[in-house]
């Protein structure tokens, strides 16, 4: 029986060990309506509409993205966890996608929905 490769080690496939793999996180892309720093409301059914006084202070995508990476990194079994573009190799790359990001006054009390 074959001696273990340590993890230090690549394996003799050449693949990592998983905890020495590299994830790139992507920002996330935004379905149409929710690409832009508007905050989105909902106060009939299929309807959308913005604050007319507040904004988010960028995307709703490029804040969510530093945060997905922040927790994949305490979380995920990754040597490490980047934040795209980066010119690091990586083994894997996370895309997500922003369906919905809205605040919903259908029901009381309101709630947000993403």
């Amino acid at each position: 029986m074959p001696a273990p490769v340590p993890a230090s080690q690549p394996r003799a496939d050449g693949a990592r060990q998983p905890g020495h793999r590299v994830l790139l996180v992507e920002v996330p892309h935004a379905a149409p309506g929710y690409d832009s720093a508007r905050m989105v409301y909902v106060r009939q059914a299929l309807t959308q509409e913005a604050y007319a006084h507040s904004v988010w202070v960028d995307t709703p995508a490029r804040m969510l993205a530093p945060l997905l990476v922040a927790h994949l990194q305490k979380s995920a079994p990754f040597r490490a966890v980047l934040l795209a573009p980066s010119a690091a190799r990586a083994d894997h790359r996370l895309d997500t996608s922003i369906l919905r990001l809205q605040q919903d006054f259908l029901q009381v009390p309101s709630r947000v929905r993403l």
